[in-house]
């Protein structure tokens, strides 16, 4: 849903012929469960962190929420590809700035379930490695500034879990090696223990930090099935989004 009242306001951000791309502001409606509070959350701190990018020269992509582009930079989109992040990525790639106007407004409703959140964050993933693939040779040739800005903000975080995997490897091996298996055993009896609470007690905070385990495992199932080759050509509201309308 856009807020017609702030529409308007998209054509002032091309004021300058070096901006390409404008992008609003999109606000989850709904946190009536964990999972729903904790994807609100998340997208509170993306939109800050975009706020951030654009204070600093230029936001590193547009969600399809609500976004404009000049008609002439418009270029076909693959099939099999996200389109608005190709879109507004290829504009920056053309040299061109992408800027967020935080007055402009789109609401919507954040997924309830955990399970359908779960293969939301999977082909989001996919089709965003997707695009980093097709563009990375473009992509690399930014600036240095607007390239470290893509790679922290975008490229690290879908590698989130091998991360968090790797540094838990790594940490189990050096107890191991210094002589303090117990610490080991300790740390791994409590992810066990947190895996089971999270589950089964139904206290919040631990069902939170669940979901935003599983928001990550997702997220690197995606990157891993963009690797072998899969693609999603086709989207539709989570079901749990369906139902509450």
């Amino acid at each position: 849903m856009l807020d017609p009242n702030t529409l308007g306001k998209l054509p002032d951000c091309f004021a300058t012929p070096e901006v390409g791309c404008v992008c609003g502001h999109l606000k989850y409606i709904n946190d009536e469960s964990s999972t729903a509070e904790v994807g609100s959350a998340y997208w509170r701190q993306e939109e800050a962190i975009k706020q951030l990018e654009n204070d600093t020269g230029s936001v590193m992509g547009a969600d399809g929420s609500i976004f404009a582009i000049r008609r002439n930079l418009h270029h076909p989109v693959p099939d099999d590809i996200i389109d608005d992040m190709y879109v507004s990525l290829r504009i920056l790639c053309d040299g061109y700035r992408i800027v967020r106007s935080g007055d402009v407004n789109a609401f919507e409703k954040s997924a309830s379930s955990s399970k359908d959140e779960f293969s939301r964050k999977i082909r989001i993933a996919c089709q965003a490695m997707n695009v980093h693939r097709l563009l990375w040779p473009r992509l690399k040739q930014l600036g240095w500034w607007n390239l470290y800005k893509y790679i922290s903000h975008k490229f690290i975080r879908w590698l989130c879990i091998f991360w968090l995997l790797l540094s838990s490897f790594f940490l189990t091996t050096w107890l191991i090696m210094v002589d303090l298996s117990y610490w080991a055993g300790l740390f791994w009896l409590c992810i066990i223990t947190f895996g089971v609470l999270a589950r089964l007690s139904g206290i919040k905070f631990f069902a939170k930090l669940l979901d935003l385990v599983m928001a990550c495992t997702a997220t690197g199932i995606g990157v891993i099935q963009s690797i072998r080759g899969e693609t999603f050509q086709t989207w539709e509201p989570s079901t749990s989004v369906r139902l509450n309308d």
